[in-house]
């Protein structure tokens, strides 16, 4: 039986319980998971494994903006998802995404968009997803 094991994804944020919330979710879909909670940690995951999605915490990239701004030429080439709380969106939200995202997902979120939006993402990018 085929399954997602050839996808990696990179998940960073710095909450444990996110990433603890994350991993259940997305190994049990059979994605292959690395898992940060710092821009240095993200950092060393990409110079290791050649990573396809990157699910990043907008506080995160906010708060290290100036570290992931050095790690930033990566994020073009493979996709970007931004998970943001409700009250960061808004009508200026342009102002607040960076360019290099492919997808927000707000949180709290359904499991099933989440997961809808991890598949359209990687599609986007070249991968075949099992869903």
């Amino acid at each position: 039986m085929e399954t997602n094991s050839s996808i990696e994804i990179l998940v960073a944020d710095s909450d444990q319980q996110m990433l603890q919330l994350f991993e259940l979710v997305l190994e049990r879909e059979g994605y292959q998971c690395s898992f940060a909670a710092d821009s240095k940690t993200v950092l060393s995951v990409f110079q290791t494994k050649s990573i396809d999605l990157l699910v990043l915490d907008w506080f995160l990239y906010w708060e290290e903006s100036e570290a992931f701004a050095e790690i930033l030429p990566i994020f073009q080439r493979i996709g970007v998802v931004m998970c943001t709380p409700r009250f960061q969106l808004s009508d200026d939200s342009d102002d607040i995404i960076p360019d290099f995202v492919d997808r927000t997902v707000v949180i709290p979120f359904e499991i099933k968009h989440f997961l809808n939006t991890i598949q359209s993402v990687l599609e986007q990018y070249g991968k075949r997803v099992l869903g």
